[in-house]
């Protein structure tokens, strides 16, 4: 076993023996290592060692998975913390509406131009694609840092930062990490247009679709029993 490996069993066995001081000590040794830094998020959202901080536990998870955590009961974690906060950020009443309406409707427009391209891709299409990719990229970032200063907290973050206060808020999921940014860095960043005819753009479109989604929930101040019962009109009105 590595010296890595052998400090990892130690704070995993200090931590199922109760002494979760000493073993969150020896996990933040251990610096980038995924499995340490999962411990360290179920520490935070357990107050195991620290004092209990879902916020906190979500900043690990998420550093985790960008280290190489694949667990699916981890995954589900993530999923259900952001849940979590969108059911807590539904409570408070959205009085700024009318500032985020705009940028969501361009947000709109974008991803539906994308979705109005044909396949297969060539110079043009591929062109029509990454220019409203890009924009609609920018339009959750801007709809986050309204948010953000609406709750008088600072929204000069780079696009990671803001995903990340977005999933706090309950708004973007892991999906931006697993799937917008990394599209994003190869389209714009490299040039590299081929992402369009794979999997993981479909997701990033859809991850951005979920924001939209998330996002005109809180600002029309729909509860889950009002958004539960649309779903039901509308399925009654197909029937018909």
């Amino acid at each position: 076993m590595t010296e890595q490996e052998i400090m990892l069993q130690n704070a995993q066995n200090l931590m199922s023996q109760g002494e979760y001081e000493e073993g969150v000590k020896l996990l933040r040794k251990l610096g980038d290592n995924p499995t340490a830094l999962r411990l360290l998020g179920v520490a935070y959202y357990y107050g195991d060692g620290v004092e209990e901080d879902h916020n906190k536990a979500l900043e690990y998870y998420v550093a985790a998975y960008e280290n190489g955590e694949r667990d699916l009961e981890f995954y589900e974690t993530i999923h259900k913390l952001v849940q979590d906060n969108l059911n807590e950020l539904k409570k408070n009443r959205c009085d700024f509406k009318e500032e985020i309406e705009p940028i969501i409707n361009f947000l709109k427009f974008n991803l539906d131009s994308i979705a109005k391209e044909s396949r297969p891709f060539n110079e043009i299409t591929t062109f029509m694609i990454s220019m409203p990719f890009a924009t609609a990229y920018k339009n959750c970032c801007d709809i986050i840092k309204v948010f953000l200063n609406h709750q008088g907290k600072n929204n000069d973050l780079s696009p990671r930062l803001l995903f990340l206060e977005g999933m706090k808020l309950g708004l973007t999921e892991i999906e931006f990490f697993k799937d917008v940014i990394p599209c994003h860095e190869r389209i714009i960043g490299d040039g590299d247009f081929s992402v369009f005819n794979e999997a993981t753009f479909n997701w990033s479109i859809m991850a951005m679709r979920m924001f939209m989604e998330n996002v005109d929930e809180v600002i029309n101040n729909k509860t889950d029993a009002e958004i539960l019962k649309e779903i039901f009109g509308n399925a009654d009105r197909n029937k018909r």
